[in-house]
């Protein structure tokens, strides 16, 4: 046993005065090492060979001091380049060659001491570093009120399994779970956007989400994906999902009846009764109407209301939509409402 210590030790001697060396006489290039942290970027490789990596850190002197080279199978099918911004430690795994640019610090260049080793990273701690990391980049209320988020992968590898996505708002973090399939988010630097589709009970098919003011999306929460870091996986953020009613266009019709084209410009669904206004602004002169409307995003509805005529003489009107005053069952909030009105000069017969 007391022979295998010394030959551990004599070993991670050998790994450290290899790598002095390699610094000492210009030979950049540390097989079978590993120099994890301080990345500022990372991209495939076409080839799997160390010198391309080498290469593009030479071309970016002012930012690149370090690079690692991955090979191919391990960060995905191709070989994968880390270009690093400082001079983090040099960890022995069969994984990785890297290299250090010529302009090490001083403290850099010193020969390890007598006695002292480069001890190389314990495996367990070289597995959670080589992990996914997933984190949600942002989220949206889009149309029918279905909740859309985007899932990032800025780890070390790519997902391989489906992944659980829950939202709810801050105090109630986990209403609803589904599972979703990795997609993009196999490799690293991947992002993937979802759509979260839920019926709620009462209401169509198609009006799928209920929307807190506070949205909260947690991507793994049951941690069923190991990660190299699971702090940053919630987004919360602020959002609305309401209806934008507008008139549309109005016009005349047989029999002098006043014609009007509502439409739903919003992303919620709208069901319910309407004041329209009337106002002849030629005549001065005053009239309203309430009315059913049902529209779905985007769905206009056309109504005649035959009790509003205009006669034989160009006539100067205005619309106004809005809700039912001092009906709070019938009371709506919109996303804008200060496109309700329309204003058009019309007239009855030739």
């Amino acid at each position: 046993m007391k022979g295998l210590r010394h030959a551990g030790i004599f070993f991670c001697g050998i790994f450290a005065i290899a790598i002095f060396a390699s610094r000492l006489f210009g030979q950049t290039m540390e097989l079978d090492t590993d120099r994890p942290g301080m990345d500022y970027k990372s991209f495939d490789l076409s080839l799997p060979d160390p010198k391309i990596c080498e290469n593009a850190c030479k071309e970016d002197p002012q930012n690149c001091k370090v690079w690692t080279y991955v090979k191919p199978g391990i960060q995905g099918p191709q070989a994968r380049c880390w270009l690093k911004s400082g001079f983090p430690t040099a960890v022995k795994n069969n994984c990785c060659v890297s290299g250090v640019m010529q302009s090490l610090p001083i403290a850099e260049r010193r020969m390890p001491q007598k006695g002292q080793i480069v001890s190389p990273m314990a495996p367990a701690l070289v597995k959670s570093y080589l992990q996914p990391d997933l984190m949600v980049k942002d989220i949206a209320i889009i149309e029918d009120c279905k909740l859309q988020f985007t899932l990032k992968n800025i780890g070390k590898i790519g997902v391989t399994q489906n992944i659980k996505v829950a939202y709810g708002s801050p105090d109630k973090p986990n209403i609803k779970a589904a599972d979703f399939m990795p997609g993009n988010l196999k490799t690293p630097d991947g992002e993937q956007t979802y759509v979260f589709e839920w019926v709620s009970q009462g209401l169509p098919g198609w009006a799928t989400f209920p929307v807190p003011t506070q949205l909260r999306v947690e991507v793994n929460p049951d941690k069923s994906v190991v990660e190299s870091n699971y702090t940053n996986n919630s987004f919360t953020k602020g959002v609305k999902c309401l209806p934008d009613l507008i008139i549309k266009d109005m016009g005349v019709v047989q029999g002098c009846s006043v014609q009007l084209v509502l439409k739903n410009i919003g992303i919620a669904y709208f069901a319910k009764w309407v004041r329209v206004h009337f106002y002849d602004l030629s005549a001065g002169k005053y009239l309203f109407s309430d009315m059913p409307v049902d529209l779905r995003p985007g769905a206009e509805k056309t109504f005649v209301i035959s009790a509003w005529v205009i006669g034989n003489k160009p006539t100067s009107v205005k619309l106004t939509v809005g809700p039912i005053p001092n009906n709070p069952y019938q009371a709506f909030s919109e996303s804008n409402a200060s496109n309700n009105s329309l204003t058009k000069t019309l007239q009855c017969g030739p």
